[in-house]
């Protein structure tokens, strides 16, 4: 005697099939869109210096929080960037520069946290909706709302 067996309706396997396929596609389709808005800010910039970000954030905020006590020794990497980028100076013009090149890399890293922030958020809301969808056009309309607020976002950077 045979067991009975499952009989599996092919209209919705196929619809399944579809879902996940779209669901799938939506999700590297998001990753592929944010990576793009990150290109475009890190594509100005050697990789080296990329990479430097967090040190330099680093020495940033010492020498910021430092003040009027601020010393070139509390921000080596900063110090030896500004010695590259301006030339020779005394100790006091370069703790000038110093300070000044602590400001621009920390509104620098401000901005790229904004970045990050929204890049982190709008995957997790997106990721979530296309996850809860159970037709592909939820999926589809949860990619098509996560384009538009990055958009409106990254104008929103640009002061527009």
């Amino acid at each position: 005697m045979t067991e009975p067996t499952e009989t599996i309706d092919p209209v919705a396997q196929a619809a399944a099939d579809l879902l996940s396929f779209t669901k799938q596609s939506a999700n590297k389709e998001l990753i592929l869109h944010l990576n793009g808005l990150t290109t475009n800010h890190l594509a100005a910039y050697p990789q080296a210096e990329v990479q430097s970000w967090d040190l330099q954030k680093s020495e940033a905020e010492a020498v910021m929080s430092a003040g009027e006590r601020a010393t070139l020794d509390l921000a080596p990497f900063l110090a030896a960037v500004c010695a590259y980028h301006l030339g020779e100076a005394t100790d006091a013009e370069r703790l000038t520069q110093l300070k000044q090149k602590a400001a621009i890399v920390q509104q620098n890293a401000t901005a790229w946290a904004l970045i990050a922030q929204f890049v982190n958020g709008v995957r997790a809301r997106t990721q979530d909706a296309i996850e809860a969808a159970s037709e592909p056009t939820e999926v589809n309309a949860a990619l098509i709302d996560a384009k538009a607020a990055a958009a409106a976002f990254m104008a929103s950077l640009n002061g527009e």
